[in-house]
């Protein structure tokens, strides 16, 4: 009896392995848990990897946006740098946690979520997983550069009239320019200008008159009527940057008559600097090397000028030099081939010095010359009326701004 049912129910058993009805539901059910997984995996990584993508871009954005600040205290630069984060990142994340960090002399803007964000997931739950975290981080280093910059403007007769308004006009625009990303820097003396107002001759100023190196022998006045002109150094002192030295005549500065406005010396002391243009008036012969070389004076720490900083790093010089001739006269001659001899040594030297040369001819001159004096061609502009100065100059501006936050 036993052994009877037995083995009614091993034939049971065997009936129900052998009965295909029901089985493909279940093995399709089963086979759908990793599709599912998958499809859910697809789907939820997909929207981690987009939200990522938005945080990455929000918090590269404020990492710029610090380094841009380069050079401020790094308080300031954190704020910026979070304000920046704080609008630009998905509106469920806007207040999380964030951990900057400020390095390498305030340059450098390091910003990450101070722990991994959390993604809720939708359909991998299914396979036991509820969020994805996500790990970001940005940072951004600033190559902001100091700028002394020097204008060596031709106030000559050719530049009367409408030339001389316009070139205030252009000059003063510029230097409220330099003056806004001075300040915008929250450093002192980040940007610092001076103007070399010129023509066959330069006013320096009355109270260089004691110095033992300026020389009067040429100068038919009293010394303590003199009102700060000179003319060219002997050369080949013309040309260079040679310190003027007591008891060396050949380093000597010689005093002469002019009608020029004094040169502006560098610094950031605006209101001096708009003084100087609005007193720019056209009179004289040209002779842009005089104009050239006291820019590059201006640009140097030594006498007869000696506000510039001394060379290092983060600090870019810059000369630009304006005319609307043709050299005519020097101290020696009007061979208008000598002087330019002389000026294309002189672009020569100012370059070989690592100051950035721009030249700028409006309307008359000789463009070659102008073209090869520049650092390059680009820094070449070439007016063809006079109202495209305040382009030009505008123009050169942007070119500063673009220099001193480099990145």
């Amino acid at each position: 009896m036993l052994s009877r049912t037995a083995s009614r129910v091993s034939h049971v058993f065997r009936r129900f392995c052998e009965d295909r009805r029901g089985n493909f539901a279940v093995i399709f059910a089963l086979s759908m848990i990793p599709v599912l997984g998958l499809t859910g995996a697809a789907i939820d990584y997909t929207n981690a990897s987009r939200l990522r993508s938005q945080i990455q871009e929000a918090l590269d954005g404020a990492a710029i946006a610090g380094a841009k600040s380069a050079g401020r205290p790094a308080a300031e630069i954190t704020q910026i740098a979070t304000s920046f984060a704080r609008a630009n990142l998905p509106a469920t994340l806007q207040n999380i946690p964030l951990t900057i960090d400020v390095l390498n002399d305030n340059t450098t803007v390091r910003i990450r979520p101070t722990s991994p964000v959390q993604v809720q997931t939708a359909l991998l739950p299914v396979i036991g997983i509820n969020t994805i975290n996500v790990t970001v981080s940005a940072e951004a280093t600033s190559g902001y550069q100091d700028l002394e910059i020097a204008l060596a403007l031709d106030n000559t007769g050719s530049m009367g009239g409408q030339k001389i308004n316009v070139l205030r006009r252009a000059v003063s625009d510029f230097v409220r320019s330099m003056e806004a990303l001075h300040s915008n820097s929250g450093r002192a003396n980040s940007v610092r200008v001076g103007i070399v107002p010129f023509d066959t001759h330069v006013n320096m100023g009355r109270r260089y008159r004691n110095e033992p190196w300026m020389n009067f022998s040429m100068y038919s006045g009293n010394r303590n009527g003199w009102n700060g002109c000179v003319t060219d150094r002997d050369q080949p002192n013309d040309i260079n940057d040679t310190t003027p030295v007591a008891g060396q005549a050949a380093t000597h500065f010689y005093a002469d008559e002019c009608n020029l406005a004094d040169v502006a010396p560098l610094s950031s002391n605006w209101g001096q600097l708009q003084s100087t243009i609005s007193q720019m008036r056209a009179a004289g012969w040209t002779n842009v090397p005089i104009g050239l070389v006291h820019g590059w004076h201006m640009l140097t720490p030594g006498e007869p000028y000696t506000e510039a900083s001394a060379p290092r790093e983060r600090l870019t010089k810059v000369l630009i030099v304006l005319t609307d001739g043709e050299n005519t006269r020097n101290r020696w001659t009007s061979n208008r081939s000598t002087i330019d001899t002389r000026m294309r040594q002189l672009c020569t030297n100012i370059k070989a010095a690592g100051i950035l040369i721009y030249t700028i001819r409006v309307i008359d001159g000789d463009a070659n010359l102008l073209r090869n004096c520049a650092s390059n061609p680009s820094m070449y502009f070439n007016v063809t009326a006079a109202d495209q100065m305040n382009g030009v100059f505008q123009a050169i501006a942007n070119q500063m701004s673009a220099l001193r936050l480099s990145r």
